[in-house]
This record gives C-alpha cells, sequence and structure tokens, in this order.
C-alpha cells in the first residue's frame, strides 16, 4: 500500500461571476450558480474586444500564450506519488466539501486553503470547529474566481526529465476570467515554470500514464475545431508530453463531455468503465461497450494491453448523470462519490475498485448535492505530483500576447520582424517556425553577428567588441524585403547601428535606394515568391529560425530556387552549446530544492454570507527564456537523443483516435 505524503490544497471562496459584468462582486454568494459546464449563456460573446478580452488584454501576464517546454515533459498519472491536491470549496464549506477535507485528514502533509478577500477568518474557525490540526494549514488568497471546478481551470502538472514539477495552463471558459487566471497565479506563487496553450481544454477530460499515452473525449478536437487534429495533437506533446493521443467518443446527454465521468485509469495497465443498464439507457451502453473493444485493442506507450473493468452507472429520469468514476486517487486512498438513491449499485461499485485496486483504501462521499451540476469528487479537486517545486528551465517566451495565437496573426509574420531579429536589455528576439516572435534571455550579451548579418546571442568575448553593423552602407534593406534600414550612432560606442523600419503591406524594400517602394512584379510569371516547397526540406514562415535534428546547427527558413521557401543551414553551433528553439545555448536551470513555498496571508475583511452549494494561472517576464544549469548541462547529451523538435505545430505522433 501506498503511504506517500500528500499536501491538500484548497482552492477556498467561491466568487460565482455575474452575467452582467466582470469587476470583482462584493457579494459573491448572491450571484449565479455555474454549473461544470458551459452554460448557453457564457458561450454567447460580444464581439471580439468584449469585457472578458479586455481583461485579459489588461492581465497579460496570467493569460499570453507561451512557448512549450525545452525539454521533453511526460504527463503526470494520478496514481502516482501525490504532494498536493487543489480545492476549492465555496466560502462557507459545504457538507460536501467538509466530507473531502475530512476524509483526507490523515493522508496530508500540508492544508492551503485559497480565498478571496474577507473569507480566510471565517473559513478557519470552521474548520478549526471540526478538531482539525491547524498546524498543517495555510491560507492563500487568489483575489478573483467564479466557480468551483477546479480539475478544469486548474493546472495540468506534468513532470521533467530531472524530477520538477512544471504547469500546463489551457485555456478556461471565456467568461470564466478569473477562474482562468488561477493556475499562472499558482505557479507564481509556488515559483514553478508554466505554459499557456493556445487552446481550449478542461482538466477533467484528461487521463494519462506516466509514459505519455494520455486519453480524452472528442470534446478535445470540437471545441479547437479551428486547428487541425495533428495541430493539437501535438500541442498536447510539446506541452505535456502526451506522445499517444487515445480520444473517445463522447456519450450522448453527457453535459461536460468529459472522460472523468464514466472512466478511470487506475494503473499503468487498468481502467474502470462505466456501464449502463441497456433496459435505461440502450444508446449509451452501445456506445460504452464500443469504447470498451476499442480500447482493448491499443497498446499504450508502456507497452500494456489494457484490462477494462466495467463499474455501473446510475440512471434515473431525472436525467443528472450520476458516476462511480469521478472519484480521486490519492495516493494510498481514493474518494469515491455516492449517492443516497442506489445503495445496490454502489455496494457493486466499490467491488469494482477493490477488484481494480485492492491496494487503495476506499473512501466514500456523499455527492448528491453537487452530482446535478455536473461533477463530483474529481471535478472539484486536481493533484500535483511528487517533484521538485523550483524552475526547470528560464521562462518560456511569449509567442502571442493574448490567449490565442489567432488574435497575435493581424500583425503579420512575427509581428513585423526583419529576419535579422533585434536585440534590447541583453535579450533577443527573433521569428520562430510558427511565424510568432520567440525571445531568450542571452547569457552573454545579445549584439550584431557580423559574420551571419544578423542579431544573436554572442559569445563573452565579443561583447567586448565595437562591432560595426553598417558595412560601408548609409541605408539598405533587409534579406526578406520586407524593411529598410539606415544606418547611424545609436549609443555611446563609436560603431554605427542598423535601424529598421518595416514596410507597408502593399511596399517592399528597394535594394539600391534603400527604401520601401510600390513592387513591380516579383516573381517569375508573376507566382508568389515566399511559397513552401514541397518535401521535408519545405517552410512556411520566411526568416523563422529552428534547430536541426541533431541540436548542431541553426536552421534558417529563407528563398532558394524557383522563390521557394525551405530550411536552408544558416551556422553550426559550438559542441558545449547545442542549438535549442533557434538559438545556439543550453536552457537555464535552477538551483533544486522542495521547500514548501511560505506565503504570508493578507487579514481578512468581511466576510461573505453562507451559501453552501453555490456550484457548479509565477507569471513569467515575457522577454525571458533559456540558460544553463549544471544538472541541465550533464544531461544535455541524453536530451541531444531524445529530445523532438520543440515547434508544436507539425509534429510527427502516434495518434490512435478511438471516436466511434
Amino acid at each position: 500500500m501506498r503511504t506517500f505524503p500528500v499536501a491538500l490544497i484548497v482552492l477556498a471562496g467561491l466568487v460565482c461571476l455575474p452575467e452582467h459584468g466582470w469587476a470583482s462582486p462584493h457579494n459573491a454568494d448572491q450571484n449565479i450558480r455555474l454549473p461544470a459546464w458551459e452554460t448557453a449563456a457564457e458561450r454567447l460573446t460580444t464581439g471580439k474586444a468584449d469585457k472578458y478580452d479586455d481583461y485579459r488584454e489588461a492581465n497579460q501576464q496570467w493569460y499570453a500564450v507561451t512557448a512549450p517546454p525545452v525539454v521533453a515533459v511526460r504527463p503526470l498519472s494520478e496514481y502516482e506519488p501525490s504532494r498536493a491536491v487543489l480545492m476549492r470549496p465555496s466560502g462557507s464549506i459545504s457538507a460536501f466539501h467538509k466530507g473531502i477535507i475530512k476524509a483526507v485528514e490523515g493522508h496530508v502533509q500540508r492544508l492551503v486553503i485559497f480565498h478571496t478577500p474577507g473569507q480566510m477568518e471565517k473559513m478557519a474557525d470552521k474548520i478549526d470547529s471540526w478538531g482539525v490540526d491547524p498546524g498543517f494549514i495555510q491560507f492563500l488568497d487568489v483575489a478573483d474566481s467564479n466557480s468551483i471546478w477546479t480539475r478544469d481551470y486548474g493546472p495540468v502538472s506534468h513532470v521533467s526529465p530531472n524530477g520538477h514539477v512544471g504547469f500546463t495552463d489551457f485555456r478556461y471558459y471565456k467568461q470564466r476570467h478569473f477562474d482562468d487566471a488561477i493556475s499562472s497565479k499558482l505557479a507564481a506563487d509556488w515559483d514553478v515554470n508554466v505554459f499557456r496553450v493556445s487552446m481550449s481544454f478542461e482538466g477533467g477530460n484528461f487521463m494519462a500514464d506516466p509514459h505519455g499515452t494520455c486519453f480524452v473525449t472528442e470534446k478535445i478536437y470540437q471545441q479547437n475545431a479551428g486547428y487541425p487534429q495533428a495541430v493539437i495533437d501535438g500541442w498536447m506533446e510539446a506541452y505535456l508530453g502526451c506522445t499517444q493521443m487515445v480520444a473517445v467518443k463522447r456519450p450522448k446527454k453527457l453535459g461536460t463531455g468529459h472522460i472523468d465521468m464514466f472512466a478511470k485509469l487506475m494503473s499503468d495497465k487498468t481502467m474502470l468503465l462505466g456501464q449502463y443498464d441497456p433496459e435505461l439507457q440502450p444508446e449509451n451502453a452501445q456506445i460504452l461497450d464500443d469504447i470498451e473493444s476499442a480500447l482493448k485493442a491499443i497498446v499504450t506507450e508502456g507497452g500494456e494491453k489494457l484490462e477494462i473493468h466495467r463499474i455501473p452507472l446510475p440512471w434515473d429520469e431525472s436525467g443528472v448523470w450520476y458516476t462511480y468514476t469521478n472519484a480521486l486517487i490519492v495516493n494510498d486512498t481514493v474518494l469515491v462519490p455516492v449517492y443516497s438513491d442506489f445503495k445496490d449499485l454502489e455496494a457493486q461499485a466499490l467491488e469494482v475498485y477493490e477488484t481494480a485496486s485492492p491496494e487503495l483504501e476506499a473512501q466514500t462521499i456523499n455527492s448528491d448535492a453537487i452530482i446535478p451540476s455536473g461533477g463530483a469528487i474529481h471535478c472539484v479537486t486536481m493533484t500535483v505530483p511528487q517533484g521538485v517545486l523550483a524552475p526547470y528551465q528560464d521562462p518560456p517566451p511569449w509567442l502571442c500576447p493574448y490567449n490565442e495565437l489567432s488574435k497575435c496573426a493581424d500583425s503579420g509574420p512575427c509581428g513585423g520582424l526583419p529576419l535579422e531579429g533585434e536585440c534590447g536589455d541583453g535579450k533577443l528576439s527573433y521569428c520562430g517556425e510558427d511565424g510568432y516572435v520567440h525571445q531568450q534571455l542571452c547569457q552573454s550579451c545579445c549584439g550584431w553577428d557580423a559574420e551571419q548579418l544578423w542579431f544573436d546571442c554572442l559569445a563573452l568575448e565579443e561583447c567586448a567588441e565595437c562591432i560595426e553593423e553598417c558595412h560601408g552602407d548609409s541605408v539598405g534593406c533587409s534579406l526578406t524585403g520586407g524593411h529598410a534600414w539606415n544606418c547611424g550612432q545609436t549609443d555611446d560606442d563609436p560603431c554605427a547601428d542598423r535601424t529598421f523600419a518595416p514596410c507597408a503591406d502593399d511596399e517592399t524594400c528597394d535594394a539600391e535606394s534603400g527604401a520601401c517602394t510600390s513592387p513591380g512584379t516579383p516573381c517569375p510569371e508573376g507566382e508568389p515568391c515566399a511559397l513552401s516547397c514541397a518535401g521535408p526540406d519545405g517552410c512556411d514562415s520566411q526568416a523563422a529560425r529552428i534547430c536541426s535534428q541533431d541540436q548542431l546547427d541553426v536552421l534558417l527558413c529563407a528563398q532558394v530556387e524557383q522563390g521557394c521557401l525551405a530550411w536552408t543551414r544558416a551556422h553550426s553551433c559550438p559542441a558545449e552549446l547545442p542549438c535549442f528553439d533557434g538559438v545556439c545555448g543550453v536552457p537555464a536551470g535552477q538551483d533544486e530544492g522542495d521547500a514548501w513555498p511560505v506565503v504570508e496571508s493578507e487579514e481578512p475583511g468581511p466576510a461573505d454570507p453562507d451559501n453552501p452549494n453555490c456550484g457548479c494561472r509565477t507569471w513569467s517576464d515575457p522577454g525571458s527564456h533559456l540558460g544553463c544549469s549544471l544538472l541541465l548541462c550533464l544531461l544535455a547529451a541524453l536530451w541531444l537523443v531524445q529530445r523532438r523538435c520543440r515547434v508544436p505545430l507539425d509534429i510527427p505522433r502516434q495518434s490512435h483516435n478511438l471516436t466511434l
């Protein structure tokens, strides 16, 4: 039996978002009840720049899309040792949430309660009245929130090769913008890496083994219909480590569309799968039987064939999706939701848990009050694995200051950045293969590479030199012709510097005059110049930089024969500085340590009124990027073999899509 300590993080204090506003409400519990699914009213949008977009754009540190990890991470499986459970009850803590807190007592090392202003004192008094040891309680203020569904908007943890914990922060429902920020706020509090993805996804629609097999329903593709499935699968691999995607059909009448409402992965080779009485639910009974057949046919990334244990799903005329799989595994125990009206099925369900995972102690929590809102125990909790709570790389660069890449597409490839890139405050900005600006904090300095004729991170000895950027010309054009430059002294050193200015959309830079002019016929027979070449060497974003597969060279997307774009070798990297994300250099790490972060709580204000049933993302500097620690340097050779191209838009993969 596993007996690992776990910390229960209670994200406490419900602030339900009113339909008519987005400011923090004064009296949260008087506001609407939000179910686990996105309501019809929430799906209605009021335009591209509505109040919810305005809030996100004003707080980009919590929402901006970032580059994925620079190392191949792996996902967390719930049955692995956990160090924390995240949960946030309403401000008054309902009987249901109390049941969860009491059930984990004796299994937890630290209880950290997230609260909104004015709720801490009231919750502390209530928990103290239960006889809970206050020595392991810690209060943290999340400022604003919308709902209790921590599983869906909370951080989906991944693990780095050296055992550090990182957070993958997916985009949550548009009108629940406060909830959408909590993962990044938590990462800031704990000082762990957080990576934000340009896709909508909820944690309740996710299960994984530690080898990279990830299970979802087809909803993941439905709610991101603007992107091809290969792109979505690529993001899941790059940001979370899902090297094998298994997508199953979404049963009928399942409001959330989440896999945790009818399935539960208990080990590398054991899964519980719901089963309906065909007389009560004939269509869903058949769908679940078909899912079982499909799951048995796959081989996981760990080389396992799944053993499926069927578990009953209760059904009555109310239409509520009762479930025994919406359970929470916490080290050596599993918390199972039960209901007053199905005692016969409850006994069968507990027997299935005992058969499938006899090493786990099953504890039951009555979930009558919450299940009509679309979830139970799993939906209001989120686990964080054992591991080092410290950054394993520098904060990832922002690919887009908004929470979806399409909002940055209007500014053109790489936001109008010239092929040569630019330097500022020791940071290199350059164009990535995805067509968005990438940034890296240079270890020594950022400056002009006179050999390559672009800006790059320079070696230490070069930083003390004055480098002439003009080569005898006072004006000229960027290598792509999209910018004009002039040269002159812009700082204290005697060497002149290039200053770039973008040409208008209908202009191109004339090489003789160094000025932007209306174009003539740019290509033979009127063909566009920037066509991607067919074959593996083709690319789409002119001036983009990536690494070769062996990480020895920087590759540039440039025009070759017949005016098409292809990857060409720009220059080689020194052996001690392999290429990462299009720039020579090894990512920086941090000193290892496993101390729990100490947080000072503010004094509480007035407490909110009781409402037990009110229903139901450290922000990173956008400019900083990669560097090096001794441990990561020792692991660099391993990474050179294992690491795939870090661009999430086109990643070869093994994908089992079991949409039936």
